[in-house]
């Protein structure tokens, strides 16, 4: 079952002159706080995560999760934004660099490797000093999302020193910092997207492999499909030109209506009692079995929507949008252990009580994510990405090697 966890994330870059689009940069910050927030909530708010899944009684907290307003806490939506975002970051960057394949290769796994395992050792540490601990939580809430993270019975030393040596990517799935789960299609769509710029010249023909990879996503391994064909839209969408062409407004509005309402489409509320059962009639149950694509499709409509010179662009752009893109990493990559930690003892001691006590705890949780998002960018996501560069030249300094074609 898809969980609510995001994708990782890189600065956007202009495909031409090298600056950052902040708007895209704001719209992954939005995702990412879309992660943030819809873990909180299922921990200890689950009938606004999970709707009819989670309690069959009818509140304004299901409402929400039955309605479009169920989009700013989808974060398996976000997921699928992250990805779309990625394939068009990975597909300017290739075609920006004059580097070798191996080069490219290694500056990826450099930026992602250094600060998912920081990440995982600050968990393991939290872990093993007892200062997390979803037990109490999960008795209050009988919920099957409760029962599945830090557990003493399940802490392994072993599985700790896999995970911290980069297992997260060979596995696709880490107990310790369970965002990672992304890590091994973001991994493998971005050598992928770097093997086709070293071999085919052509950016049709580069769409068209795009398309057949896809088809055999479906064929082989039909679980991630739907994120391994969000990752090749965005690279599409770039080699596209999206950004460089004049769209009709109305069609962008178009595709950004759209995508907010298939984005909002929850997985787990009865589509009988939701906004869109009345509205699709027998369409919703058909939408909610194949959820993952409307997921892709509607990020993929997101993403065109802000990429397409559109009005959207000055609502995450700027300094705000900006600033976003820099800590969302460290947002998703930091938000649970500390979700696990702060959170739940706040929320035990002053948060379960009283809706100003919620309230409290959610301010929290919410500044200590971001500061300690903004401490993570500066001393480790920002040097590991000039680390990354080091690594990028060093392998493209391999004569042997093979160039990606200008």
């Amino acid at each position: 079952m898809q969980d609510y966890l995001p994708s990782r994330n890189q600065t956007i870059a202009h495909h031409q002159t090298g600056a950052r689009l902040s708007h895209l940069d704001g719209l992954r910050g939005v995702a990412a706080l879309s992660v943030m927030m819809v873990h909180f909530l299922a921990a200890f708010a689950p009938a606004l995560a999970f709707g009819s899944d989670f309690t069959t009684e009818h509140s304004w907290q299901t409402a929400i999760a039955a309605s479009p307003l169920f989009i700013f806490i989808n974060g398996s939506f976000a997921v699928y934004i992250f990805m779309v975002l990625s394939g068009y970051v990975i597909a300017s960057s290739a075609e920006r660099m004059n580097a070798t394949l191996l080069g490219l290769i290694g500056g990826r796994f450099v930026r992602l490797f250094l600060p998912c395992t920081t990440a995982i050792l600050l968990a393991v540490f939290l872990f093993a000093a007892h200062f997390i601990n979803f037990i109490a939580i999960s008795e209050i809430y009988q919920h099957w999302w409760n029962r599945l993270y830090y557990r003493p019975e399940n802490f392994s030393w072993a599985e700790a020193a896999f995970e911290s040596a980069g297992g997260y990517i060979a596995s696709g799935q880490s107990y310790f910092v369970p965002p990672l789960w992304t890590m091994q299609v973001e991994f493998i769509g971005s050598c992928v997207v770097y093997l086709i710029f070293s071999t085919i010249g052509a950016s049709k023909f580069r769409v068209a492999a795009y398309g057949v990879l896809v088809g055999l996503s479906v064929w082989l391994l039909p679980d991630e499909a739907p994120l391994y064909l969000s990752f090749a839209a965005g690279a599409a969408m770039r080699e596209g030109r999206v950004a460089n062409l004049t769209i009709n407004r109305w069609l962008v509005g178009l595709a950004f209506v759209i995508a907010c309402l298939l984005g909002g489409i929850s997985q787990f509320t009865k589509p009988a009692e939701t906004f869109y059962g009345w509205a699709l009639a027998s369409l919703s149950e058909v939408l909610r079995v194949h959820i993952l694509y409307v997921w892709a499709l509607a990020a993929v409509l997101m993403v065109f929507a802000f990429v397409a010179n559109s009005p959207l662009q000055k609502l995450l752009g700027g300094a705000l949008g900006s600033f976003l893109g820099r800590i969302s990493f460290g947002v998703y990559l930091l938000h649970f252990p500390i979700l696990a930690s702060l959170g739940i003892y706040f929320y035990l001691l002053i948060g379960r009580f009283s809706a100003i006590g919620f309230a409290a705890t959610l301010a929290i949780y919410l500044a200590a994510v971001f500061l300690a998002a903004t401490i993570f960018e500066r001393i480790v996501d920002r040097p590991t990405i000039n680390f990354s560069h080091i690594i990028r030249n060093w392998l493209a300094s391999k004569v042997w090697q093979t160039k990606l074609r200008g």
